[in-house]
């Protein structure tokens, strides 16, 4: 289906007489549901007096969105702008607030002026922004695609007060997006395209469209709703690019059972890179039929593994060995202490002289992987003896173990003002966090000195 919506423009904004003011859908102190969270992109702005242009990079057009239009042949690094008036008053664009759901792709961007809202709608700045067109596919499997501003009708036809630019590119991508969702017009104006059912198509992809994270180890594939002609998908018709335009050095295969090309690297992918797929119009199915425009997607490799260390409860620090402590950081709750007593047991006395102790946690950013994780500890507030003073869990919220470190003693095991260091190997990291979390045993408050995270040596 396809879902227009007029989004809220403010977190105040009265409905009707006497109902009171209601709140924005992104304000957090209200529902904190973003309208990015179900459309891809969300208001940012407007401007009731000036109109601007639809703009189309040419990385934009390679999408199969806007098949059957020149949007596809665009020059690499140039972009077309449709119209002058296709993008107002009000705008929406792609924000990067946690709410985006997976493999939003930008479809267009368009240079805006205007009002731009600020602090979830409770007031408004002026000055540029860019404005975009996007789309995804949702887990139900619906595509959902958002124009990025509601003028963009415009450019299907002019409306009863004779209003709009209409062109064939917009009234043409208009049609793509219904034949995506599995309507066809029945009765196509002049010079709109129907997709051929004869033609071959692509039946999904892997990565899928837009994908992130992908691992860099990763084979490319594409399988297709009817049998294919094996001969004319070689390693020149099914290519991927880097994002300067090389393309990857690979070999091609096709698996007639599966209907499935496969082109694998023929060394690892890089880190953090866009890389694009395509299949060229010399693919051709068993009865002689070619694709009738050249199918792309793109696809983002994983970022380097995280290397993080936290000084806990204290400054940024460099340790004997040449590793780099940052300031405590990603921590929620808790409360910090110091000592200036020697510490045993290092040659890092530093670390051990901070400490966030009570019940706190920590989220800690990470890219997608298996990690070590290196956590210090010291008892720096009773002297000996102290055994049985004080005793503590920690525990690691991406694991089966609960907690993972039970009933920690510092003292029953290395005693007072000394480092302990307590290492968890193969913990696998999904959901792009790193979890600590505290938790009270028999005895006082839970404390931490230091933790460090990086990747796990795989034999």
């Amino acid at each position: 289906m396809t879902l227009l919506a007029r989004l809220e423009e403010a977190a105040q904004e009265p409905r009707w007489a006497g109902a009171g003011p209601t709140g924005a859908w992104r304000d957090p102190a209200g529902a904190n549901k973003p309208e990015n969270a179900l459309l891809g992109v969300m208001y940012v702005g407007d401007n009731s007096s000036s109109f601007f242009p639809f703009t189309v990079r040419a990385a934009d057009g390679t999408d199969s969105i806007y098949r059957y239009t020149a949007l596809q042949n665009q020059a690499a690094g140039s972009s077309t702008n449709i119209g002058t008036s296709l993008v107002g008053w009000e705008w929406d664009a792609r924000v990067a607030n946690g709410f985006e759901p997976p493999r939003v792709k930008t479809l267009s961007a368009s240079a805006v002026n205007g009002n731009l809202i600020q602090n979830n709608g409770a007031s408004y700045t002026t000055g540029p922004a860019t404005s975009n067109a996007a789309k995804y596919t949702a887990a139900s499997g619906a595509l959902v695609f958002a124009t990025g501003s509601n003028h963009w009708v415009r450019g299907l036809a002019l409306n009863s007060d004779g209003e709009g630019e209409p062109d064939s590119r917009i009234q043409q991508t208009a049609t793509n997006v219904f034949e995506d969702m599995g309507v066809a017009p029945a009765t196509p104006v002049s010079g709109i395209v129907l997709d051929n059912p004869a033609d071959p198509k692509v039946a999904s992809t892997s990565p899928p469209d837009a994908d992130t994270n992908v691992p860099i180890t990763t084979k490319v594939t594409a399988t297709f709703a009817a049998d294919m002609d094996a001969t004319t998908i070689t390693s020149s018709s099914f290519t991927l690019r880097q994002p300067g335009g090389t393309i990857v050095p690979a070999t091609v295969s096709y698996d007639a059972t599966s209907r499935t090309a496969t082109l694998t690297p023929s060394a690892q992918l890089a880190n953090a890179v866009t890389y694009t797929a395509k299949l060229d119009t010399t693919v051709k199915n068993v009865t002689g039929r070619a694709l009738p425009v050249a199918y792309t997607w793109v696809f983002t490799t994983i970022a380097p593994p995280t290397v993080l260390r936290i000084n806990s409860g204290g400054a940024a620090y460099t340790s004997s060995g040449g590793n780099v402590f940052v300031g405590d950081q990603n921590f929620f709750g808790g409360a910090t202490n110091s000592t200036t007593a020697s510490i045993t047991g290092t040659s890092d006395q530093t670390l051990y002289k901070n400490e966030r102790w009570g019940s706190f946690s920590y989220a800690i950013p990470v890219t997608p992987g298996t990690y070590d994780i290196r956590l210090h500890f010291v008892e720096m507030y009773y002297s000996a003896p102290c055994a049985g003073k004080r005793i503590f869990s920690v525990d690691i919220g991406d694991t089966p173990a609960s907690p993972d470190l039970p009933n920690l003693d510092i003292c029953a095991q290395v005693g007072p003002n000394a480092a302990l260091v307590k290492t968890l190997v193969g913990v696998n990291l999904t959901d792009g966090f790193l979890n600590i979390q505290s938790i009270y045993g028999t005895m006082d408050d839970p404390e931490i000195a230091a933790i460090e995270v990086y990747p796990s040596i795989v034999p």
